[in-house]
């Protein structure tokens, strides 16, 4: 156990990386024998840390797995009004090499290896009065973040945490939900189950018109932050482009993959600073990069962090959803076609950064790494 002396004057960790060590692991949902989710709780090692980020952020975590160093981003369910550990809660999903070596394989005492936590969508600095928190699935994770961080700082906004899961079995943190429902007046939850159960007070179906329009105030005086999975995410932006819910502020975060499921993971590091040249021209692209003395081959399809990967060069995809950014590239020339660009700021974007995860080739390129 860690002095409290340590923790309390515990330097913050908020950029570079460093090993983490497991201290706790609190399985959350089974399916018969199988581990579904599980909460894992981090502390630096050797040296223990104080941690800063905001509510919302990620974690992009490096495990090596048959000799290849995979990277992965998880959000944080902690939350920094707790700063002296990170937790995560990671859910099993076919193919997920990292996800499922975590559930299955990682005890309190073992080590990975961790960037500082980053990320787009977080609480805004100025807090909105009222805030409607919409997930399904896994998509609860960076929410609990944001709830927990909020009733920690006892602040003065109305909350209303609405949740979809398929049955009661499949609530990750359903206690935790149940408890800050009945002790804050200002935490108002809405469980929407596929299965209704009756030892839990829940909405039977899935999120509809008719459930935004209990909200105690017009939709547009709400700040709104989505996640979940690409269906669940789909269905739920369709119905708030309706026309009676304009002018509305959306934050999102989409856990669904830019590739399938189980595709090549990154190896290796990128060096600072290093260009690689991508020559493509139909129908037949090819894929240059003097800096590293390669040539290679790009499909007209296929994006460009998955013809990286391919080919061997260094570049990190973590969440393959245009949401983390650790895939960012600089577009020196030539045109892309890219799909979510969530992790670029507007001002990165007019620069010419991309994110290789979610973009396919339109003519010759010549990418910057990193």
């Amino acid at each position: 156990m860690m002095p409290l002396s340590s923790l309390l004057t515990a330097p913050l960790w908020s950029e570079g990386e460093r090993e983490l060590i497991c201290l706790h692991r609190q399985d959350e949902t089974r399916d018969g024998d199988t581990i579904t989710a599980t909460t894992l709780v981090f502390q630096t090692h050797p040296q223990p840390s104080r941690f800063h980020y905001r509510p919302g952020q990620f974690l992009l975590l490096s495990v090596t797995l048959d000799g290849q160093r995979l990277h992965r981003a998880y959000s944080l369910s902690s939350s920094p009004t707790r700063p002296n550990t990170l937790a995560i809660t990671v859910k099993r999903v076919a193919g997920g090499r990292v996800s499922n070596y975590l559930l299955d394989t990682l005890q309190p005492g073992m080590t990975l290896r961790a960037l500082a936590p980053s990320g787009q969508f977080h609480l805004p600095d100025t807090l909105p009065r009222n805030l409607l928190l919409l997930s399904g699935g896994s998509g609860i994770t960076p929410m609990l973040s944001i709830g927990r961080a909020l009733l920690d700082l006892h602040a003065d906004c109305q909350i209303h945490f609405v949740h979809s899961a398929r049955h009661a079995g499949d609530l990750i943190a359903r206690q935790q939900l149940v408890h800050w429902a009945q002790r804050h007046s200002n935490f108002h939850l809405t469980l929407l189950l596929e299965q209704a159960s009756s030892d839990l007070p829940c909405i039977e179906g899935r999120l509809s018109a008719e459930h935004l329009a209990t909200l105690t105030a017009p939709l547009s005086d709400y700040a709104i932050f989505l996640c979940g999975p690409g269906g669940y995410m789909s269905a739920v932006k369709t119905l708030l482009a309706a026309p009676a819910y304009q002018n509305i502020a959306l934050y999102q975060e989409d856990f669904s993959p830019s590739t399938a499921p189980g595709s090549a993971p990154h190896v290796g590091t990128s060096p600072q600073g290093a260009t690689a040249d991508v020559g493509l021209s139909a129908p037949g692209f090819s894929l240059s990069v003097p800096a590293f003395g390669h040539q290679g081959h790009i499909g007209t399809d296929e994006t460009l962090l998955a013809a990286l990967e391919r080919e061997g060069l260094p570049i990190i995809g973590a969440c393959r959803s245009g949401v983390c950014g650790s895939c960012k590239c600089k577009l020196e020339q030539g045109e892309v076609a890219s799909g979510p660009q969530l992790a670029l700021s507007a001002e990165q974007i007019a620069e010419g950064y991309v994110l290789a995860c979610a973009s396919t080739p339109r003519s010759n390129l010549q990418v910057t790494l990193g």
